[in-house]
């Protein structure tokens, strides 16, 4: 997705986070799959170096799992933890939302849009998303951050954005980087269902907005 929108990948390991130089990252992505690896592997010192790059000004998207440990809370099926957190988000991600789907089930949902903000912005509304035991999301007491997008079902945010110092942040619980009915993400896993139009764009808008060329 980040190759289609013409940016240079680089896949980085807890390693590389917790020991290297990271100074040329202008955007970290953290996708789906279990935040308890983000939680266990990355290293306090890991945190504190991709926060300090992040407060300077770099991006941090993260979907689902990444927006689970993004946040300063991640309340997990009723558990509430703040161990080992990014704490880039001034709230909570909690999940799963058994009003979408109940786990096992996973499948689209309705995600309306907020076209006030840059990131929704010119992209087709209402998106249908994959979800997959997200999470939603709220902040804390007179934190400030803006809601992108709200799941049809629940009224609550499934997609965040806010600033973190100098950096920006933006955190989705659905699965936006996939696309379903097209094979040009290299997944097939999903192809049998339809997201009625790809969400790259808002994917890019995004991008654009976490490294300040859109506002």
């Amino acid at each position: 997705m980040f190759q289609w929108m013409g940016y240079t990948v680089e896949r980085l390991d807890a390693e590389t986070v917790n020991y290297e130089d990271l100074d040329h990252i202008d955007v970290f992505y953290f996708p789906g799959g279990s935040s308890g690896p983000y939680c266990r592997d990355i290293t306090g010192r890991g945190r504190i170096k991709i926060r300090n790059l992040v407060s300077a000004g770099r991006g941090f998207i993260g979907t689902c799992a990444g927006g689970m440990f993004a946040a300063e809370t991640q309340v997990w099926q009723g558990n509430a933890s703040t161990d080992s957190q990014l704490g880039v988000f001034p709230g909570t991600a909690e999940g799963p939302i058994p009003e979408i789907y109940a786990d096992p089930e996973i499948g689209m949902c309705r995600v309306n849009l907020n076209a006030s903000h840059p990131i929704a912005r010119s992209v087709q509304a209402p998106s249908w998303i994959m979800y997959y035991n997200g999470p939603y999301f709220y902040a804390d007491e007179s934190a400030d951050f803006d809601t992108v997008g709200t799941y049809d079902i629940t009224g609550r945010p499934a997609l965040v954005a806010c600033s973190f110092e100098e950096g920006r942040v933006f955190l989705t619980g659905p699965h936006p980087e996939w696309e379903e009915d097209s094979d040009r993400d290299g997944v097939s896993y999903f192809d049998g269902y339809d997201d009625r139009g790809s969400d790259w764009e808002l994917m890019r808008n995004a991008t654009r907005w976490c490294l300040h060329e859109l506002e």
